[in-house]
């Protein structure tokens, strides 16, 4: 195998070798578990918010809850 075609099968499989195809089934789970993380991410706001709220009265995000 010569240096060209190292070459030549590198660049037929540039940008397609480390991008692995997304079932939509994938897809699904991925989104589920965006909309997991943004509620724990939400409830995590949310205690903080409360277990501060004595040492930080004037802390915006214990305004809001």
């Amino acid at each position: 195998m010569s240096i060209e075609d190292v070459v030549a099968v590198g660049e037929s499989v540039r940008g397609s070798f480390f991008q692995p195809a997304s079932t939509p089934t994938q897809l699904e789970i991925l989104e589920r578990l965006e909309v997991l993380l943004a509620l724990v991410e939400g409830w995590v706001d949310h205690v903080v918010a409360k277990a501060t709220a004595p040492w930080m009265p004037t802390h915006p995000s214990s305004r809001r809850s």
